[in-house]
């Protein structure tokens, strides 16, 4: 989810679209005024419900798009008013004739202010291939997450089965 960011003391406000409220989150790294950020969160860490939920520190309306089921779990497309797709996660705990959420259905997301992780944009660039076989450069986002310092990037894989940039480093012609 892309957003400015507020701090205010311990918490960080994103302010992601017109018209609804600002995801409350937390992060170790302090953010100025008004930076770009992308908040990640698992589509696990999201809670589905019919009724808004009173204690969450971030909840949102949105319309049930997709249900899939999955035996134990059913994981949620969910259309926000901002036009965003918002996936979430949940056990089932019923039997699937008694599911209390089904398509079209206006429900709340909601989450955690720690559930997810803040990711800020830095001047590193990373090789990505396009879907004609070009090496273009992208930019690469880096979060603190309790485990430690990890990067977010995509890689496609190519006909051989290797990555794109370990290609290009070698200076092979790229071709699918």
């Amino acid at each position: 989810i892309e957003g400015r960011a507020k701090q205010h003391s311990d918490q960080i406000y994103i302010k992601w679209g017109e018209g609804v409220s600002d995801i409350i989150a937390t992060s170790d790294e302090p953010f100025n005024n008004e930076n770009l950020v992308h908040f990640a969160i698992r589509p696990e860490k999201v809670s589905v419900a019919s009724q808004r939920p009173e204690s969450a520190p971030n909840a949102f309306q949105g319309k049930v798009l997709d249900i899939a089921y999955l035996g134990n779990m059913s994981t949620y497309h969910i259309k926000m008013e901002t036009g965003l797709i918002i996936k979430a996660q949940s056990t089932n705990t019923r039997r699937l004739s008694n599911r209390p959420i089904n398509w079209d259905d206006t429900i709340w997301i909601s989450f955690t202010a720690t559930a997810g992780i803040l990711l800020r944009e830095v001047s590193k660039v990373m090789l990505h291939l396009s879907p004609c076989g070009v090496v273009q450069p992208r930019r690469k986002w880096i979060g603190k997450t309790p485990i430690g310092w990890t990067g977010y990037a995509v890689v496609r894989k190519i006909a051989d089965g290797q990555p794109a940039a370990s290609r290009a480093a070698r200076g092979t012609r790229l071709g699918i």
